[in-house]
C-alpha cells in the first residue's frame, strides 16, 4: 500500500502544468492548429470568444475526454481519461457561432496547459453559422397531420366495422312537457354495440332555455335504476323563445338487458327546467 502511494506521488511530481497562454488567430495564422497539451489529473480549459456549437463538436478519440462546457459555451474544460498515455495524441474540431472552426491537436505532455485563451483578429470574419431553431415546425406539422388522419381513419374504420355487424333504426316518438319546455325522444339508431338515441327540445317559455347534461337511465322490474354513461351533443346550445333545438346521445348497448325500460332526462344548464320522457323502450 505504501509503494503505491509513493509511486502515486512520483507520478504527480512529473506532471508540471503550465502557465496560462494566450493563442492568436489572424489571417496568417488562420489554417494552422492550436496545440493542446493535456495530462491525466489536470482539467485544460480553453476559452473562446464567441459560443461554441457543442453538439457540433468532433473528436477523433472523443472517449478519451470528458469534455465540459462552461460560460455560455464560451469555454471547454478538458478532462482526459485514466487510459491517456505519454504517447497520446488526437484532434478535435471545434465550430462557432461565428462560422469559424478552430481546430485543436491534443497530445498528451508532463506540462499540460491549464488555460488557453483564444483570440480572434481576422480582417475577413466568416460567414456566421446558420441558427438552429429548437424546433422544426415543418416536421411537426407533418407529424401531427398524420397522426391526425390515422385518427381519422381508424375512427372511420370502427364506425364501418360495427355497421358491418348491424344498422337498426326504429321510430320512438315519446314526449314529456315540464314547465312549457317539451321534450320528444325521436328515434333510436344501433350500429353495432352502440347506440344513439335522437330527441328534440322545445321551448315555450318566454325566456330562453340553455342545454346541459343528458342523462338517460334503464330500469328492469325489481330492480334499482341504473344510469348508463353517455355522450351528448347538440345542434344548439341554446333554443330561443318559440324554438326547437335538436339533440343526440350515445352510449354502449353491450350489458343492457333486452326487456329494460329508458328515461331520457335533458338538464337545463343553471335552471330548474329539466323534461324527462319514462319509460320507452328501444
Amino acid at each position: 500500500m505504501i509503494m503505491v502511494f509513493l509511486l502515486a506521488l512520483l507520478a504527480a511530481a512529473d506532471v508540471k502544468p503550465a502557465p496560462a497562454r494566450n493563442y492568436k488567430i489572424d489571417d496568417a495564422s488562420r489554417g494552422k492548429t492550436l496545440e493542446l497539451r493535456v495530462a491525466t489529473g489536470v482539467v485544460t480549459s480553453v476559452h473562446f470568444p464567441s459560443p461554441v456549437l457543442v453538439e457540433d463538436v468532433v473528436c477523433g478519440n472523443p472517449g478519451a475526454f470528458v469534455i465540459k462546457p462552461t460560460l455560455a459555451n464560451t469555454q471547454l474544460n478538458f478532462g482526459p481519461q485514466p487510459s491517456v498515455g505519454k504517447s497520446f495524441a488526437t484532434n478535435c474540431n471545434v465550430p462557432l457561432s461565428t462560422g469559424l472552426t478552430v481546430t485543436i491537436g491534443i497530445i498528451a505532455s508532463a506540462t499540460p496547459d491549464t488555460f488557453v485563451d483564444v483570440l480572434v483578429e481576422l480582417k475577413t470574419p466568416p460567414t456566421p453559422a446558420p441558427v438552429k431553431t429548437t424546433i422544426d415546425e415543418s416536421a411537426v406539422e407533418e407529424r401531427v397531420f398524420k397522426v391526425e388522419k390515422q385518427c381519422q381513419d381508424e375512427h372511420e374504420q370502427v364506425l364501418v366495422d360495427k355497421a358491418a355487424q348491424a344498422i337498426v333504426m326504429r321510430h320512438i316518438n315519446e314526449r314529456a312537457i315540464h314547465d312549457f319546455v317539451i321534450l320528444a325522444v325521436l328515434d333510436h339508431v344501433k350500429i353495432g354495440s352502440r347506440g344513439l338515441l335522437r330527441f328534440s327540445v322545445e321551448n315555450h317559455t318566454r325566456v330562453p332555455w340553455a342545454a346541459g347534461a343528458v342523462r338517460v337511465s334503464f330500469y328492469v322490474p325489481g330492480k334499482d335504476v341504473k344510469v348508463i354513461e353517455t355522450k351528448a351533443g347538440f345542434t344548439k346550445p341554446i333554443a330561443g323563445v318559440a324554438e326547437e333545438i335538436f339533440g343526440a346521445v350515445s352510449f354502449e348497448m353491450i350489458d343492457l338487458p333486452a326487456d329494460a325500460k329508458f328515461s331520457l332526462e335533458v338538464l337545463e344548464r343553471n335552471g330548474s327546467r329539466h323534461p324527462k320522457v319514462d319509460g320507452f323502450r328501444l
